[in-house]
């Protein structure tokens, strides 16, 4: 959503870094997993502000890339803006 902030990856806080910075802790051996926190901000925020997405690295394969980079790409985008 467009309150959502990436706040960590695998637990390492990389709130405020920059994309380049980030990318090699999202990119990694292919099969293993990869935590991803977000938190939400913003004035219209119910409930909960943070929360997980745990994702398998796959290989490129169409309909396994998108999802991870997508997180990747709305979480960076989320966080540029903020």
């Amino acid at each position: 959503g467009r309150g959502d902030v990436l706040f960590a990856v695998d637990g390492v806080r990389v709130l405020g870094w920059d994309v380049e910075r980030v990318k090699p802790l999202i990119l990694g051996p292919e099969g293993s997993s990869i935590t991803l926190s977000f938190q939400r901000v913003g004035s219209q925020v119910q409930g909960k502000r943070a929360f997980d997405v745990t994702l398998n690295r796959s290989a490129p394969v169409a309909t396994n890339a998108p999802s991870l980079q997508g997180y990747a790409r709305a979480a960076f985008e989320t966080a540029a803006m903020g």
